[in-house]
């Protein structure tokens, strides 16, 4: 498994894992995230064989952004009750 495809499933997980159990959608709306993220894994893991370091920086960007503007820490944060003061 290339080293970016890692990565591209993590952010398809979170994006999923938001959609579905924090955002109360259907899972018939995990499907184009599924698709995409397969289509995004298989680009970059074809990237790497040409320049690994940049395939591996554009997956973890992407990573950085999802959990950056997605809402999915503060979702889990307000879901689980972590970081209330007492």
């Amino acid at each position: 498994m290339a080293k970016s495809t890692g990565l591209v499933i993590a952010v398809g997980a979170i994006s999923a894992t938001d959609q579905i159990l924090l955002k109360d959608g259907s899972p018939a709306a995990v499907i184009p995230i599924a698709l995409a993220t397969g289509i995004a894994a298989i680009l970059l893991a074809g990237l790497e064989k040409i320049s690994p370091p940049l395939a591996v920086g554009i997956a973890a960007i992407a990573l950085i952004t999802e959990l950056a503007t997605s809402g999915f820490v503060d979702d889990v944060i307000s879901t689980t009750g972590l970081g209330k003061k007492t």
